[in-house]
């Protein structure tokens, strides 16, 4: 799901300049499966304009750990309360060029159906996405993305219900989908 076109490179580095971030893979279980949490950013003058992802984001001085960076943004972004003890596993970190961040991706479980108190200044909405929507095949697709840059580039991307997640955020899901075929 990588939208660049680069060799694997087994010796890559996060450069020292990155800035850390963290964001929260959760779910709760609707109709006994599982369904996970993403967002649509709010549109703004900034890379990750309109985008949809998992709530997270920037390391700030209060955070104990990045996981504690995962957890605030989420209630910050969308209002719901995790624990570290709701922090089940991390997924693989990954760097994004754009922005200059290392993104650690955490996953979560919520023990009832979220109750969403949303931050517009940061998100337009909240996508749900399935177990059985993120295995289906059918939701993945190669599409020439436009960025809020203004360049376009083609990618392997996840659409749900027309909404396309490509990125970092296409990335997680994939990994996480690789997770949930072996369960």
């Amino acid at each position: 799901m990588a939208p660049y076109r680069r060799p694997l490179d087994f010796n890559f580095k996060f450069p020292s300049n990155a800035r850390n971030s963290s964001v929260l893979v959760s779910y709760y279980f609707k109709l006994g499966k599982p369904c996970f949490i993403m967002m649509k950013r709010s549109e703004y003058k900034g890379v990750h304009s309109g985008q949809i992802c998992f709530p997270g984001g920037a390391e700030e001085l209060k955070d104990k750990t990045p996981k504690h960076t995962a957890i605030r943004e989420t209630f910050e972004e969308i209002g719901l309360v995790f624990e570290p003890e709701n922090i089940i596993g991390a997924l693989s970190s990954l760097y994004i060029p754009v922005s200059n961040f290392k993104v650690q991706p955490y996953v979560a479980y919520m023990y009832n159906e979220p109750i969403y108190n949303i931050d517009p200044l940061e998100v337009d909405s909240i996508l749900e996405v399935s177990h059985e929507e993120i295995l289906n095949d059918k939701n993945e697709e190669l599409r020439t993305i436009k960025h809020s840059q203004g360049f376009e580039l083609e990618t392997p991307c996840f659409v749900f219900d027309h909404k396309v997640v490509w990125g970092a955020s296409a990335m997680i899901l994939a990994e996480l989908k690789a997770i949930l075929k072996l369960l």
